[in-house]
């Protein structure tokens, strides 16, 4: 699946600009867990059930590393269910505190 939409704060977590993040993959961004974990919970069963939600980590390009939950959930339209709307939230503050 390709980036149809990014907000602000996607694009500055990953070190980029919104207008580099429209029309690219998961792959291209180099969020390979994310591609991993879509491909796995979202692509084979494209179903209106079919919501899921992961901690993961990554790294962009300045180095930083950040702790995500990631959240997918099918997109429907009137013809049905035509992709993932997926949700990156930054919990690295989060994580921080609950690990001291």
């Amino acid at each position: 699946g390709t980036v149809e939409y990014a907000n602000p704060a996607l694009a500055t977590m990953l070190g980029t600009s919104q207008a580099k993040l429209a029309g690219r993959s998961l792959k291209e961004l180099g969020l390979p867990e994310t591609l991993s974990l879509w491909s796995k919970y979202a692509t084979p069963v494209r179903h209106p059930a079919n919501i899921w939600q992961v901690e993961t980590t990554i790294q962009n390009t300045a180095g930083e590393t950040h702790t995500l939950l990631v959240n997918s959930t099918p997109r429907n339209n009137h013809l049905g269910i035509n992709g993932s709307i997926i949700t990156f939230t930054d919990i690295s503050e989060e994580k921080e505190i609950e690990q001291h």
